[in-house]
Order: C-alpha cells, then sequence, then structure tokens
C-alpha cells in the first residue's frame, strides 16, 4: 500500500489566510502525525479546516462531532448558524454554452445524474431544453428515481406558499392527490397532463 505523501507547506509567514470580519486574524496551518492539515485561527483552538490526506476528506467549517464521521464521505461543510447554510456553485459566465453543474457519477462515468443550471445566455444545440437560464434534474443512462421513504411528494410551481402545490403522491404510495382541477390535453403525438 503506497504511503501518503507528504504534504510540505512554506512558512506560516508566507502561508496566510485572513479573516474577512477582521484583517488582524491569521489563519495558521499544520500538519499531524497523520498526514491531517489543520487550518486554525489566531487563537490555536478554532478549527476552520481540515484537508485528511489519508482518507482524501476535506472538512470545511471546523471540526464536525466525530460520531457522525463516515471515512465514505469526501466532502463535509459544517455551519452552526441560526440561518440557512449553503453551498453556492455559480457559473458567471453568460455565454451560449455556459451552465452550473452537480454531478454525482456511476462507476461507468456514462451513468450520471446532473443538477444544472444554465446562464441566461445559453443556446447550446445539444441541450435545447436547458437553452436559456433553466434548471433541471436530469439523469443519463440510468433511470432517474426521485422520491421518500416516509412522507408524501409534492410538486409546486408560481411559488412557495402552500397553494402553489399543483400534485402530490402519498406517503404510501397509493395515490395523487391534485389541488386543482386536471386538463388533459392532446396533440397528434403526446397526450399531456395539466392543472389549471
Amino acid at each position: 500500500m503506497a504511503q501518503p505523501q507528504q504534504v510540505v507547506f512554506p512558512p506560516t509567514n508566507v502561508f496566510k489566510l485572513f479573516d474577512l470580519e477582521a484583517a488582524s486574524n491569521t489563519f495558521t496551518p499544520s500538519v499531524d502525525s497523520d498526514n491531517v492539515l489543520s487550518v486554525t485561527t489566531s487563537d490555536g483552538v478554532t478549527d476552520v479546516l481540515r484537508v485528511d490526506t489519508t482518507n482524501k476528506s476535506v472538512y470545511v467549517g471546523g471540526a464536525m462531532d466525530e460520531s457522525l464521521y463516515d471515512p465514505n464521505i469526501n466532502f463535509y461543510v459544517t455551519a452552526n448558524i441560526d440561518s440557512y447554510s449553503g453551498i453556492n456553485v455559480w457559473n458567471i459566465n453568460s455565454g451560449t454554452s455556459g451552465s452550473t453543474d452537480i454531478v454525482a457519477a456511476n462507476d461507468s462515468a456514462a451513468g450520471y445524474v446532473d443538477m444544472i443550471i444554465t446562464s441566461e445566455g445559453n443556446t447550446d444545440p445539444a441541450y435545447p431544453i436547458y437553452q436559456g437560464g433553466k434548471a433541471g434534474l436530469y439523469a443519463s443512462s440510468t433511470d432517474l428515481l426521485v422520491g421518500s421513504d416516509s412522507s408524501t411528494l409534492s410538486f409546486f410551481a408560481g411559488g412557495v406558499e402552500t397553494d402553489n402545490i399543483g400534485a402530490t403522491l402519498a406517503e404510501d404510495g397509493s395515490g395523487w392527490t391534485f389541488q386543482h382541477p386536471v386538463v388533459f390535453s392532446a396533440s397528434s403525438s403526446a397526450l399531456s397532463l395539466h392543472t389549471t
């Protein structure tokens, strides 16, 4: 088994990260005997970043509860804030092929699921359904399953009020409830279902 490569950093006075709220508060890196890089605040206590080179894991936001540690998870972001916590991936390019994607792939790499939003200027002819700033969830070379193991599954549009829920699947999967009248419409080759 190959040994992990030793992580070597420049002197502390060269490798510094700065607290955006207090430029005088520097962050200091260190590498322990297990080859784990830790970055702490200048108080030497608060962990803000850990890179585990043995398990190939990255922790952003500080040390997490060790009882929740899963060696199969490669990237953790933790927060302790009475507001939303999130990860924002933002492609600021407005070009004709621009998009922002979060992708999970299987062993073949051909099977993947892609959570995508395209740029406002996107006109990519390979994916016409996503042109012009559309968002979607897309599966390639595999089935796409959407569900819940113990709760209802709802679809909504037009806002985030409960009145905007158009259809709900019962938690036991036994049937759909439509909040608005259901209208069927057909063309020569397709039948579509929508609510009014």
